[in-house]
């Protein structure tokens, strides 16, 4: 049986408690409404190889001028060095536009640093998309912690009404995802890079969970295939 954590000591918590089976059928319906069709799936999938293909060229053009600004920095540092050797500048001049282009140097070696990275929001992009799909299979065949994984992968603000869990999706999961529309979808990839890019927090443990379920459970998966042949 699953109640409520009771952990409110100015609320005293009249709900009833659940079973573990009636709590996983719930589940289950919850999971089944963030999976998409395969035809939407795979379409979904397209978009992201399309997305990475076209952000290539623009990605290698951005680290290419941000290089090519380091280097000048670099270049006018020697000739800043080589003023003062030869006395044209003083220790106060020299110092001033030496810890400039330090500053100068430190912020496109930061733009080069997240160019870079720019495209390394494909790969969670992909990872979450199948994951989605496969989540009630893994949940129903998975053990009690992988269970608890995936419902804290995907789902948030559970609590239990009239003996009915009520869970929300965490983004950027979406409930209702057989009905989405290919500009929805595209708003979801959106928020996928958004909050991969800014090292949103609840994303990255959302990420850490997805990898370990997907690792763990393909293993499981790819033992039973061994098994049956």
């Amino acid at each position: 049986y699953y109640h409520c954590t009771k952990k409110r000591l100015d609320y005293r918590c009249m709900q009833r408690s659940i079973t573990a089976a009636n709590l996983n059928a719930h589940f289950e319906v919850f999971l089944e409404s963030l999976s998409m069709p395969q035809k939407i799936h795979d379409w979904t999938l397209k978009q992201i190889e399309k997305e990475r293909s076209n952000r290539r060229a623009v990605v290698m053009d951005r680290v290419h001028s941000l290089e090519t600004s380091i280097q000048d920095i670099s270049k006018r540092t020697g000739n800043l060095t080589t003023l003062r050797i030869r006395d044209l500048i003083d220790d106060e001049e020299f110092t001033k536009q030496r810890q400039s282009l330090q500053k100068e140097e430190r912020l496109l070696q930061e733009d080069l640093a997240f160019a870079k990275q720019g495209d390394s929001w494909f790969e969670p992009a992909k990872m979450l998309i199948t994951f989605n799909n496969r989540a009630v299979l893994w949940f129903r065949e998975g053990d009690s912690k992988t269970k608890r994984q995936i419902i804290d992968a995907v789902g948030s603000n559970l609590f239990l009404k009239d003996k009915k869990p009520l869970i929300e999706a965490k983004k950027p999961f979406i409930r209702g995802a057989k009905k989405l529309t290919h500009s929805n979808l595209l708003a979801a990839l959106n928020d996928i890079r958004t909050l991969h890019e800014n090292r949103d927090t609840e994303f990255q443990h959302t990420m850490h969970l997805v990898r370990q379920i997907t690792t763990a459970c393909s293993h499981t998966t790819s033992e039973t295939e061994i098994r049956k042949e």
